[in-house]
């Protein structure tokens, strides 16, 4: 009787053959009915089938393959490298396809859909979730982008990294509008004191409170700023 380990290499071993006489098609049905009869500790089965599919263009058999995978096996090593490996051919093949909106757009829908796979089983790989928030940004999907900065802000243990985050957040969502912005903001100067940004931020504030007609809050963030042309010029339009 074969064990394990065993057992995976014969499997292995037969891909191979299939591979080297360019059988895909037969090669997916053949993985795919030994993980029907024996799905459990098989992330390298799993991983060769993935990209299997990926060979043969069929993205929503990876997709669907991949998040199979970590449902049964969970975030084995195997994996986790065949989806950070999908994610970095797809951002190789994003740049040359740089000009070309509609296969960008493609492109980042693949990428996007194995980054959340990938980040649900994955949650504290705040790096990753970092390429994800600048692929939206990238994209102009500033709602998007903003959750997944704000996430890193609020996770991140580097200080550092956290502000970066939170400020990247705070952009992120003016540009997308979002309503709460001055809550936002206000959230940020109270976590980061001494923030690199804060001044801008406090600017940004007396702005935001200007343009809703609040002229006591506009005025209490301004009183700071008075050596800033911006905020003089703010503070005499506030005075008429």
């Amino acid at each position: 009787l074969s064990t394990g380990d065993e057992l995976t290499d014969l499997i292995l071993q037969i891909a191979k053959m299939y591979d080297s006489h360019s059988r895909q098609k037969e090669l997916v049905i053949f993985l795919d009915d030994f993980l029907v009869h024996e799905p459990y500790g098989q992330g390298r089965i799993f991983a060769y089938l993935i990209n299997t599919w990926e060979v043969m263009k069929d993205r929503p058999h990876v997709f669907s393959t991949l998040d199979r995978a970590y449902s049964i096996v969970g975030a084995q090593k195997e994996i986790n490298d065949v989806a950070l490996t999908l994610i970095k051919r797809w951002n190789d093949l994003l740049k040359l396809n740089k000009g070309l909106s509609k296969g960008q757009s493609e492109i980042r829908s693949w990428m996007t859909q194995v980054f959340k796979i990938y980040l649900e089983n994955n949650p504290s790989d705040l790096n990753t979730r970092l390429a994800l928030a600048e692929l939206y940004f990238e994209a102009e999907e500033f709602s998007e982008a903003s959750v997944q900065y704000e996430i890193i802000a609020k996770e991140s243990t580097d200080l550092v990294a956290s502000e970066n985050a939170s400020f990247a957040c705070l952009v992120a969502s003016q540009k997308a509008n979002k309503e709460d912005i001055i809550e936002l903001i206000s959230r940020h100067i109270s976590k980061f004191p001494q923030g690199k940004h804060n001044q801008e931020l406090s600017m940004n504030l007396a702005v935001q409170f200007f343009k809703k007609s609040d002229i006591v809050n506009s005025k209490k963030w301004l009183v700071g700023l008075l050596d800033s042309t911006s905020a003089q010029d703010l503070f005499l339009e506030i005075l008429n």
